[in-house]
């Protein structure tokens, strides 16, 4: 006997489609229309399909009218605490290491150098702040060069030339404001006027 969980998006995207829920004339349904035929996949193929209660309690009972069809999992009250908990355990040490432009040793930076993918980082102002943006450049087995603008498949035939030549890219660590100069000051000031740090 084979089982599926259809989930509570899926569930959503259905009601929109038979008019449960009402949509403005504009929406595009076609992301609604293949969860419905997915969720009708499921009744067909599975022996016994099932929803999770829990729903917000305010459409809880008139999704339960909506799918009498399907079975009903309730979980016990700890358990999506419980795993939040574990989740945060087992990604605790996954995350991007970059080290003067260098992939670090971590599961992402190896996965990334398995692709053959070139990391370009680069320091980008946004609302006062300095956020550290990630380009990625595909080797050229892998994608084709069309969809970079030229100044992209410029950085990338640089880099392919110095990977060529046995050396590593040379990052430049200093840190360029959005006028073209570089940034002294550590400390700036927010659109209030208020002292803003840059870090």
């Amino acid at each position: 006997m084979t089982n599926v969980v259809i989930d509570n998006s899926t569930l959503t995207a259905v009601e929109r489609v038979l008019g449960h829920i009402p949509v403005d004339k504009n929406y595009d349904l076609s992301g609604d229309l293949s969860a419905f035929e997915g969720y009708l996949a499921g009744l067909i193929f599975y022996d016994q399909p099932v929803r999770i209660n829990d729903y917000k309690p305010e459409f809880s009972q008139s999704r339960a009218q909506h799918f009498p069809e399907l079975g009903i999992v309730t979980f016990e009250k700890d358990s999506y605490d419980n795993l939040l908990l574990q989740a945060r355990e087992l990604t605790s040490k996954t995350y991007l290491k970059i080290h003067g432009g260098d992939l670090g040793s971590d599961p992402i930076g190896e996965f990334l150098k398995d692709l053959d993918l070139h990391v370009c980082p680069a320091w980008h102002m946004q609302s006062s702040d300095y956020y550290l943006r990630i380009r990625l450049l595909a080797n050229e087995t892998g994608s084709s060069f069309e969809k970079y603008s030229p100044l992209m498949s410029a950085i990338f035939d640089q880099l392919t030339e110095t990977k060529s030549a046995g050396q590593k890219p040379i990052w430049n660590k200093e840190l360029i404001g959005s006028d073209g100069k570089p940034v002294r000051d550590v400390m700036g000031k927010g659109h209030d006027g208020s002292r803003k740090s840059w870090t």
